[in-house]
């Protein structure tokens, strides 16, 4: 899938999808307005606060949420001719900076919305505050972005100009990332987590890697565990077809 910056138009910006990996492509932009920018360029130079980035997320569901310029919202609906549909229960109001598909639960997203983090369990057609037992004293200014780490279930990080918190239950509790990282005063970042390692993006000034304390996180070695019995099951039920 490609978001295309410009006027969006039969030979225009929007979404394209490849079924060849990416030796041609057609138009998927049923549903999505015409004759707009939906995408900048621009935001393909970063993300969070450090660039607006076109933000189109799977699930491992085959669920989609789509993310435009301006806030609106789309999820994928393979059901009928409109492949997109606009989410109602987020509003245009042009502030979420990052989406996050969850890799261990079908259909779960989480989104740095404003001064909030939304959760939707059902594809993204409904959204909700993100409750915690455990607010950070920082609270929840996580407008800049929200990461989900592939290899180690239940971490993810959120970040913006002030702190960074951090949860090893999948959301359900946080808290602030003591000492953060030592940012240069003033940068805007963004924040990566993948197998543990904390990364801080920057936007000319540096890249930031942190080892975090995975205590009460699933680790990578139990995953990968995981992994290799799902592929011995379906080698079973497939009479050993590789």
């Amino acid at each position: 899938y490609l978001c295309l910056s410009g006027p969006s138009g039969p030979n225009g910006g929007g979404v394209w999808k490849s079924g060849d990996r990416g030796d041609s492509f057609t138009r998927f932009s049923g549903g999505l307005p015409e004759g707009i920018n939906l995408f900048r360029s621009a935001e393909f130079e970063g993300g969070g606060e450090a660039g607006w980035p076109p933000q189109l997320v799977f699930s491992p569901d085959g669920s989609a949420v789509l993310s435009t310029y301006g806030g609106t919202c789309y999820t994928l609906d393979r059901s009928g001719e409109t492949p997109w549909v606009p989410t109602t229960s987020i509003k245009n109001a042009g502030c979420y900076r990052t989406i996050a598909a969850d890799p261990f639960a079908r259909g779960r997203f989480l989104v740095a919305y404003g001064d909030r983090l939304l959760e939707s369990t059902d594809g993204g057609r409904a959204w909700h505050t993100l409750a915690s037992t455990n607010a950070p004293s920082s609270g929840w200014r996580s407008s800049a972005c929200v990461s989900f780490d592939a290899h180690v279930s239940g971490l993810v990080v959120s970040a913006n100009h002030k702190a960074i918190i951090v949860s090893r239950d999948g959301g359900k509790t946080f808290s602030d990332l003591e000492g953060g990282l030592d940012y240069p005063s003033g940068v805007k970042r963004c924040v990566r987590v993948d197998r543990g390692r904390l990364f801080g993006l920057t936007r000319g000034s540096g890249v930031w890697v942190r080892q975090l304390d995975l205590h009460g996180a699933r680790r990578p070695d139990f995953i990968a565990k995981d992994a290799m019995r799902t592929v011995r099951a379906a080698e079973k039920i497939n009479g050993g077809a590789k």
